[in-house]
């Protein structure tokens, strides 16, 4: 079977990359370039699909359109039976669709049909969620969409970290897509009809978006949301700051007053803020710890 592997420069396409590798022929590697990429193409020698793919002289093809008439032309030409996605920045549109004789599946980090989108991991914490899931589907022409090949469900644990989140759904993922291709060229392959329900949509958030209300919070509600991603940053104070968060408490009286305050309902907690940057091959970092406070009703 001959198959066109399409991902990101990421550790989650890397790894259901290395999965397919070794089982099946891998006969092209495409990186789908980030949203909002800028015109002139990186340099890739630090890009895990490029450096794999070279290493094991695959084919390679970095795209800002995955649907282009070039690259439509490019996959064409490969003759592939099977296309695999894990992480794409954009929807493939049905001239790629239509090429690969047995379609096209795609690995996604939520219990389809719900958290249809590109963001699952943030709105699964968001929404307080007790279990997380992979599912491998096929693609269409609608938003994660397609037949269900496998899915997978795993506990979400109070504090779980992002890190430790990720983890359970590498652990899965990759081991799950694999086993489908496996059944699809054995001729075992399963598809299962999505439920047509209007579900919630795990989009991506913008540095305008105002989701995240403590006010209306319990402590634990955020210590868990907090834990669970470090988007708060990303979003919201347009740092390289990385929040770590060690704990939190319902008794205040021993956490003082500083001006980083955030407001809650009840209680308060420690998080430690990292900013990490590298210069000439060297690596360098500061720490710096700082109590926030989840506080009963607004002080002041």
């Amino acid at each position: 079977m001959k198959i066109v592997f399409i991902g990101m420069d990421c550790r989650y396409s890397l790894r259901h990359l290395e999965a397919l590798e070794e089982k099946f022929n891998i006969v092209a590697v495409v990186c789908a370039a980030p949203r909002n990429a800028p015109k002139d193409t990186p340099c890739l020698y630090r890009n895990v699909l490029y450096r794999n793919a070279k290493k094991k002289e695959i084919p390679f093809y970095y795209t800002k359109n995955i649907s282009s008439n070039d690259m439509e032309k490019a996959i064409q030409d490969l003759n592939c039976d099977l296309i695999c996605v894990a992480s794409c920045s954009q929807l493939l549109k049905k001239n790629i669709i239509d090429l690969p004789k047995l379609g096209i599946m795609n690995a996604h980090g939520a219990m389809l049909p719900y958290y249809k989108g590109p963001n699952p991991d943030y709105w699964v914490f968001y929404y307080q969620e007790k279990q997380g899931a992979v599912t491998i589907h096929y693609i269409d022409e609608g938003e994660d969409s397609g037949d269900i090949i496998h899915q997978e469900a795993f506990e979400i644990p109070f504090g779980m970290t992002k890190a430790e989140y990720q983890a359970e759904i590498l652990k899965r993922s990759p081991k799950l897509m694999q086993q489908s291709v496996q059944e699809i060229e054995s001729g075992n392959g399963i598809r299962i009809q999505q439920q047509k329900i209007n579900t919630f949509r795990a989009r991506n958030l913008s540095p305008e978006d105002k989701m995240i209300d403590f006010r209306n919070w319990e402590v634990k509600h955020a210590y868990h949301f907090l834990r669970g991603t470090d988007l708060l940053d990303k979003h919201y104070r347009k740092t390289f700051w990385h929040i770590s968060i060690y704990g939190y408490t319902e008794d205040i009286s021993g956490l003082g007053f500083n001006k980083n305050v955030v407001f809650c309902k009840s209680g308060g907690g420690t998080l430690q803020e990292t900013l990490q940057y590298q210069k000439i091959g060297q690596n360098y970092s500061w720490k710096r710890l700082k109590n926030f406070m989840l506080e009963y009703g607004r002080r002041g």
